[in-house]
């Protein structure tokens, strides 16, 4: 987008406003979830999804749900341009978000940065010279990525990362060696394939199978390949982003 203009919005989070994130309210976990415009909607050279493929892209989630929506859009598109113009400002919004979040809910509070983007927050320095992590210690966070370094070397211990597998074929080199250091992976999966590997307990090769729609509380799950139904224009993927056979799940594993 040419114009780069933008307003500082009155939340850069939001708690319950989604109904993946939601579902963890059952269990009493309350998700604050940030929402930025992923790949390069925002800005032609600067993506907030580095690592994204082109199934990736094609699939995004990013006009699904409350997202079809114009001004969420729109609203998006703002925070993103304004992280990338006004980062140090974005960033202390977000900590006094963080705060008075934390203040709210206490331990039942956990947060997810990179809901439609996936950017190194771990490389992104506060005013006192910390990350946001090292910032909040007692708060939980967790994301998908693309990036496997960013997961094999994850050294954060209030950080739970989540590999992302999509159509490529070093992607799926990369989620065997993301399951051999015994940490998860997702896959996105056509319907009847969802439907069959979560109507009962399922694994494949001794791996577990996880309900990634069951609710979004990655940070949670045992050890295994989490799938994840295909929504919204995921379900006329033609990349090989979305799997359809339990042969290709059994491909990710050695």
């Amino acid at each position: 987008m040419k114009n780069q203009n933008f307003k500082i919005p009155k939340n850069l989070l939001a708690v319950g406003t989604d109904a993946k994130t939601s579902k963890g309210q059952i269990l009493g976990i309350f998700t604050a979830i940030l929402y930025l415009a992923p790949w390069k909607i925002a800005n032609e050279i600067k993506n907030v999804c580095a690592h994204a493929s082109k199934g990736c892209v094609a699939a995004c989630l990013y006009t699904a749900g409350r997202g079809k929506f114009s001004n969420v859009q729109l609203a998006r598109v703002n925070k993103t341009i304004y992280f990338f113009n006004a980062r140090l400002q974005f960033l202390n919004q977000l900590k006094k978000e963080l705060t008075k979040l934390y203040k709210k809910y206490g331990k039942t509070l956990v947060v997810r940065l990179n809901g439609t983007s996936d950017l190194p927050f771990q490389n992104l320095k506060l005013e006192n010279g910390l990350n946001i992590f090292e910032t909040f210690e007692k708060i939980s966070f967790y994301d998908y990525t693309k990036d496997v370094n960013k997961v094999l070397n994850n050294q954060i211990k209030n950080y739970h990362l989540t590999f992302s597998v999509d159509e490529r074929d070093i992607s799926k080199v990369r989620a065997k060696q993301v399951l051999k250091q015994g940490k998860n992976i997702a896959v996105v999966v056509n319907k009847n394939l969802y439907l069959s590997l979560t109507e009962k307990p399922t694994t494949i090769k001794g791996i577990q199978i996880i309900d990634g729609d069951k609710s979004d509380l990655r940070l949670f799950d045992p050890k295994g390949i989490v799938v994840l139904k295909a929504k919204g224009e995921a379900n006329n993927d033609e990349t090989g982003f979305v799997f359809h056979t339990v042969k290709e799940l059994e491909s990710l594993i050695s």
